[in-house]
C-alpha cells in the first residue's frame, strides 16, 4: 500500500508526524539562528 493511502486510514499516526515535524523546525529555525548564519555569511564575504 503507498504510504499516502496508508496514513489516509491512520489519522492519529499523521497527528503525531505532524506534531514531530512542527517540533523539529521550530528548534532548526529559529530567527535568531537565522540570523547568525546571516551574519556569519556577511562575515565571510568581506
Amino acid at each position: 500500500m503507498p504510504l499516502l493511502e496508508q496514513l489516509s486510514h491512520e489519522p492519529a499516526q499523521v497527528q503525531t508526524l505532524a506534531q514531530r515535524a512542527r517540533q523539529r523546525v521550530l528548534e532548526r529555525y529559529t530567527l535568531q539562528r537565522n540570523l547568525d548564519q546571516l551574519e556569519a555569511l556577511y562575515q565571510r564575504l568581506i
